[in-house]
Order: structure tokens, then sequence, then C-alpha cells
């Protein structure tokens, strides 16, 4: 199995509704490939955690990369896994933000987990980039 966790920001800042897709579609591709991990959206910055197949995770990270809605994609770690950080597919969000309304089992407040950012996954170094991205967000951090 592979683990890949990247950084790219949103051209633009995205809505509601943007995200409420994002999260829709996200969701039922990733199932049917195999795919599981973390998505989290702050301040038009996605962080992201894939991990499934070797040749799934690619299929994602391409159409990734081709979505108009993400630019300067950089990957952080490119690793092979022995079993799943993220069992269930997640997304996180900042609940004080306009995007509060679509809170539910896979979409969780990111000030909640930044709280235990050190250990919310079983792969500390996801935990430590996962850390580092979310001190880069005073309003999360300032707890």
């Amino acid at each position: 199995m592979r683990r890949i966790v990247y950084l790219s920001s949103a051209r633009t800042a995205l809505d509601k509704e943007q995200v409420e897709d994002i999260l829709r579609v996200s969701r039922r591709n990733n199932e049917d490939a195999g795919i599981t991990g973390l998505l989290a959206y702050h301040d038009k910055c996605f962080f992201q955690v894939l991990e499934g197949p070797d040749a799934a995770v690619d299929r994602v990270l391409i159409r990734i990369q081709g979505d108009s809605r993400h630019s300067g994609l950089l990957v952080l770690s490119d690793t092979d896994a022995e079993q799943r950080a993220f069992p269930n597919w997640q997304m996180a969000f900042v609940a004080r933000s306009e995007l509060a309304g679509i809170l539910d089992k896979a979409a969780i407040p990111l000030a909640d987990i930044a709280r235990q950012a050190s250990s919310f996954s079983g792969d500390m170094r996801v935990n430590r980039l996962f850390k580092s991205f979310l001190g880069s967000f005073r309003d999360l951090t300032a707890n």
C-alpha cells in the first residue's frame, strides 16, 4: 500500500457548495478505488493524505493535479505503508468559517483535531506534517 501526503492551494476561496461537491465526489471515487485518507481545507489551502493501492493512488493524484481548483501541488511524503492511517475517508475544516453547515460523520472541525495533531494518525510522519500544516494558521493554534 502507498501513502502520499501533499499540500496545494485553491485558486479561489471555496464556498459551502464547492466543498460539499469535493467531499461527495471524493467519497464516491475513493471508495470505488480502495482509497482512504484525510482531506483538510482551510484558508484556501488543502492538506491531503491518500492511501491505497499504488496504481489507484497514482490515478487519484493525476486527477487532482489536473483539477482546475488546485495550484502549486507539493508532495510532502510518498511512502509505502504497512497499514492505513485513516481507514475511513474523512474531511476536516474549520467550523467557524462559512462551511460550518456541512458537518456530518466524515467532516470534523480542524480546531478539534489541532489539539491532538501529534497523535491523530497511526503514522508519526503524517502527524508531524499535519501539525506543521495546522501551525501555519493562527486561528487554529491560538487555543
